[in-house]
């Protein structure tokens, strides 16, 4: 499953680039992020990279544009205990780990350019997959699930020159429920939040 949604957000990425020929600007660059994300009650956090790819089409007459924002990113929120426990008289180690593992965006974007500074709105589809693992001496048992949600990230764009353009989102989601089964042990999410941040540098292609 992860391998089919990373191939597609790809081929929309490059996608982008064969349409911005129409009147747009499509813009890709990498994202440097923080991720908090609360799953299950417990909190996660912990930085997140990746890319970006936008296509924003300006509206003729005013400073209004709209566009596209996708994201792809490797998450590396988590949150592990770490015990001893007594087999049989004797002290094993374990580890219980709940992670956030991948995050995919696709947004509608709505904004207005003031010249070398524009800010904007986006807010639409947000998939995270997160991964519960419990391992004892050396015995791992692991699922993974996908969480279907929605993302609103509000941004300020400033650009650096004609061809790069700095930017920055405030980012909010929140996921469906998920059952994560180990073993015959079934472990409920709750509906996963996440509130972090990105920034990055843009190519203006």
């Amino acid at each position: 499953m992860k391998k089919l949604i990373a191939v597609i957000t790809i081929l929309g990425m490059v996608g982008f680039a064969s349409i911005a020929q129409a009147g747009g600007t499509f813009q890709m660059g990498p994202q440097l992020g923080y991720s908090g994300y609360e799953m299950g009650g417990l909190d996660l956090s912990d930085v997140a990279v990746g890319i970006v790819a936008r296509y924003t089409v300006p509206m003729e007459g005013s400073g209004l544009f709209l566009g596209l924002h996708t994201g792809f990113a490797k998450e590396f929120a988590k949150y592990e205990i770490k015990r001893t426990i007594n087999i049989r008289n004797v002290q094993v180690e374990s580890s219980s780990k709940v992670s956030a593992e991948w995050s995919i965006d696709v947004m509608p974007r709505i904004g207005y350019d003031f010249g070398d500074v524009s800010l904007s709105l986006a807010s639409g589809l947000s998939f995270l997959q997160g991964q519960v693992s419990v391992s004892v001496l050396d015995v791992s048992v692991k699922d993974k699930q996908w969480h279907t949600g929605w993302k609103i990230a509000p941004g300020i764009d400033y650009d650096l020159s004609e061809n790069f353009t700095l930017f920055g989102t405030f980012d909010y989601a929140k996921y469906n429920s998920k059952d994560y089964n180990l073993v015959g042990l079934t472990i409920p999410s709750g509906k996963p939040e996440m509130v972090g941040g990105r920034i990055g540098v843009l190519y203006n292609f």
